[in-house]
């Protein structure tokens, strides 16, 4: 009789698949780790945001705008990397609620304008204090070397997924500037 169970536990205690030898456990794939993190990263903000009656996407559109001005509704939603369909009913209740206003291009009637409005603006002068609070305590929990370097790593990651032509479209490798004393960085 052979004993399985034995093995299971010893490749199961080395993070290797029971089922699928060489392979990750399902719990300690990149995919699921990475969820784990933005989720972990994403708690610590998300009660900021949801308080003031948006969502997280919405939230992402307005920092988007807030940083890089007037985009199209194409390049905010490759921005936010949210569904163009998904940034329409996005924009759609932003622009309700008085946060952005979104125009038809000159050139191209068929391309749509967005721009974060006064409102919007106020809004997130409101809420970037407490993001960036949040952001000084992670950097104080992970220590400043980890958390640059996590940054380095990550947009390694991404870089590894461009394709080629379009390296120029990153952000630089470099871990983002810091916004004040304390360390915080500017994004959520």
């Amino acid at each position: 009789m052979v004993c399985y169970r034995p093995t299971g536990l010893r490749a199961a205690a080395r993070g290797v698949s029971l089922l699928m030898p060489g392979m990750p456990r399902f719990s300690d794939s990149l995919p699921m780790m990475l969820l784990r993190a933005r989720e972990t990263v994403m708690s610590r903000f998300r009660p900021m945001i949801h308080v003031r009656g948006i969502t997280e996407q919405q939230w992402r559109a307005l920092r988007a705008l807030e940083d890089l001005g007037e985009l199209s509704a194409a390049g905010l939603a490759a921005e936010c990397s949210i569904l163009a369909p998904s940034m329409t009913r996005i924009l759609r209740k932003l622009s309700e609620q008085g946060l952005v206003t979104v125009t038809k291009s000159r050139l191209d009637q068929r391309e749509l304008k967005v721009r974060i409005s006064e409102k919007g603006k106020r809004l997130v002068a409101e809420v970037s204090p407490r993001i960036e609070a949040q952001y000084a305590r992670l950097r104080e929990q992970l220590g400043a070397e980890r958390l640059e370097a996590l940054y380095r790593e990550l947009k390694h990651l991404i870089a590894l997924g461009t394709p080629p032509g379009r390296e120029h479209e990153l952000p630089p490798v470099a871990a983002p500037a810091l916004d004040d004393e304390n360390g915080s960085v500017g994004d959520e």
